[in-house]
Formats: structure tokens, C-alpha cells, sequence
């Protein structure tokens, strides 16, 4: 699992591209399967193509900077040109 704040792109800096260069590197070089996890940013959901996996996570709402929503989704997406499954976490 590759967990990361951003990702192209929705990249503040170099963190973004690095995130998705190097798994697709590790999959197509290694023959790895790593997957990506990323937050629900709106740049990242309006790419489309995204499926709910169904999943849904609950924090208490006491977690640290938690938001008010306590309810979580999953949602995935296969990306062709990465070869990569990425999924985002959303409310």
C-alpha cells in the first residue's frame, strides 16, 4: 500500500508525481502490486471513473481533527496508464 496526502493531481509540490510515478514504476518494473490510497480531493474524484467499493469506515468524532461526518467511503478506480488500482477515501 502506497498511503499519500497527494497525488497528481491534486499536487501541492513534487510529492503528487512522485506518488504516482513510483508505483507505477514498482508494478511495471517488479511486477509488484501496489495500490495507492488517497484522499477524496475534488482535482483527484473529478477525473471519473471511480466505482464505490461498498466499504464504509467510522471514526469517533473525538478522533483528532475529525471532521464532524463520522461515516467514511472507499472508492476505487483501476488507472491503465499506471497500472495501478488507486483508492479514495471520501465522506
Amino acid at each position: 500500500m502506497w498511503i499519500t496526502i497527494e497525488r497528481d493531481p491534486a499536487k501541492a509540490g513534487g510529492l503528487g508525481e512522485v506518488s504516482k510515478t513510483i508505483p507505477a514504476q514498482l508494478n511495471a518494473v517488479l511486477g509488484a502490486d501496489v495500490r495507492v490510497i488517497v484522499p477524496g480531493l475534488r482535482p483527484i474524484l473529478a477525473e471519473g471513473g471511480w466505482e464505490d467499493t461498498g466499504e464504509r469506515a467510522e471514526l469517533p468524532l473525538d478522533w483528532p481533527g475529525q471532521p464532524r461526518w463520522a461515516e467514511f467511503r472507499l472508492l476505487q478506480r483501476y488507472e491503465e496508464s499506471t497500472q495501478t488500482w488507486v483508492y479514495a477515501v471520501t465522506h
